[in-house]
């Protein structure tokens, strides 16, 4: 299952880098091309690939906020845990006997 996970992850990476890098790439290449007007189908699909880039960042975007608020709340979790000191019947040298 865990193979699966790591196979899904690589996967998903790669399209995301490569959906990334081609629509930035045909952006860039067919900026200046001969438009033939209302119909041209290179600006159709500018407009396509600017749409996955608006969608990826957003994506992007939601993803780094989320591994932020982990690592923020891991951070917090251990230092609480270092501040508060744990009392146990040991560490206050209770005798147990009847």
């Amino acid at each position: 299952m865990e193979l699966k996970k790591r196979i899904l992850i690589i996967f998903l990476t790669t399209a995301f880098i490569f959906g990334t890098l081609f629509s930035i790439l045909y952006i860039t290449i067919e900026s200046h091309h001969d438009c033939i007007g209302e119909d041209c189908p290179i600006c159709q699909c500018i407009i396509v690939c600017e749409n996955i880039l608006k969608k990826l960042s957003t994506a992007f975007g939601i993803v780094s906020i989320y591994i932020a608020f982990k690592f923020a709340s891991k951070i917090s979790i251990i230092n609480y845990f270092k501040l508060v000191p744990i009392q146990t019947l040991v560490s206050l040298k209770v005798k147990l006997s009847n």
